[in-house]
């Protein structure tokens, strides 16, 4: 049979036959054959049975940052015999995770136009759908039905992006069904997983500033710092490590409830600051980070001479995987200045005056 014919329909044949019944054989439109008989009709249900084969594969392959991109390909095979109706095969993929994602990006390949729901939305799929839709209670359901035929030992491929907000671990289960009356002869072949673990990211930044930026011998500094962790995860044990110019003299940390959590060492002829920050919420959105800020406040040795540039460093890490590692130092440079006590002297010629 046809492999294209349609599911669910009738396959009808008619018989009958003619014959010559004087013998004269005188009848050209019917070959001398002037007597036929009654025509028989059979019908025959059609059966379309197709034999669907789902494959699942995500990449990167291993552990997946959380600021990543996720690449789901989903792959339905029609092994026959039946070639598939428009419309009769449906892809569920369950996206069941331990922490929040979006889909991002959705596409088919050419000639194999899909139809597909998620979390109530519905987008249309013509090689490809751009878009974002957020995880509710950590799992998403993406429902699509190829509006093609799928003809028999064609292949339809369906490529799933997603971004995962946070560490977690992703489950990926996808199944393939035909819709009634079509047959699927073996069931065993529809069902496909995939896991993957997401690992935290944060992107710290520490920024800092001097007050004064040109400072006499013996005066007071300051040194502004601030912490912001652009996510997108929490960001665990946040160290934050100061190394202060040799010719300083540390005072004392303010503006800041964890001072206790700081030290202050020499190493190497330069007074170093640690201080434990603990923990950083993840941000709510890129651009407004979480931050904690605080001051480290010095004096200059009075014998510091004028002329010289201080050079403060500071760095910031954590426990986390940091893919930006560009803003974790900052070098701050102050000037010192030169005080000179002038004087006046006057004197008068003659002295005294006649």
């Amino acid at each position: 049979l046809n492999p294209e014919l349609e599911c669910d329909g009738l396959l009808t044949n008619s018989a009958w036959a003619l014959w010559d019944e004087n013998g004269d054989g005188e009848e050209p439109e019917n070959d001398g054959r002037e007597a036929d008989s009654e025509t028989a009709i059979t019908e025959i249900a059609i059966a379309c049975r197709s034999d669907l084969w789902i494959r699942k594969f995500g990449k990167p392959d291993g552990e997946v940052p959380a600021d990543g991109e996720l690449v789901y390909y989903v792959l339905v095979k029609n092994l026959g015999p039946s070639a598939t109706q428009p419309g009769d095969v449906v892809i569920n993929d369950l996206l069941a995770s331990s922490g929040s994602f979006r889909l991002t990006r959705v596409t088919t390949n050419q000639d194999y136009p899909a139809e597909c729901r998620a979390l109530g939305n519905r987008f249309d799929v013509d090689n490809s759908w751009d878009g974002e839709i957020e995880s509710r209670s950590d799992n998403m359901g993406l429902d699509c039905e190829l509006l093609a035929s799928l003809g028999v030992n064609e292949e339809w491929r369906l490529k799933i992006t997603i971004e995962p907000d946070e560490a977690q671990t992703l489950n990926n289960e996808a199944d393939v069904y035909l819709e009634l009356p079509a047959v699927d002869p073996n069931p065993d072949n529809n069902h496909a997983v995939v896991e993957h673990d997401i690992f935290a990211v944060a992107d710290l930044d520490v920024d800092k500033h001097d007050d004064p930026d040109i400072i006499m011998a013996g005066e007071t500094l300051y040194y502004g710092i601030e912490v912001a962790n652009y996510g997108p995860s929490e960001a665990d044990n946040v160290v934050v490590v100061d190394t202060l110019p040799a010719g300083v003299i540390f005072q004392d940390i303010n503006d800041w409830e964890g001072t206790d959590d700081c030290t202050v060492a020499e190493s190497f002829g330069n007074t170093v600051v640690t201080c434990m920050l603990g923990h950083l919420e993840a941000p709510e959105s890129d651009d407004e980070p979480t931050t904690v800020s605080f001051e480290i406040e010095v004096l200059l040795d009075p014998a510091a001479p004028a002329g010289i540039e201080l050079y403060n460093s500071v760095c910031v890490g954590s426990e986390m995987y940091d893919d930006n590692n560009h803003n974790d130092c900052e070098l701050e440079r102050t000037y010192v200045g030169a005080v000179a006590d002038l004087g006046i002297l006057k004197l008068g010629s003659p002295d005294p005056v006649v």
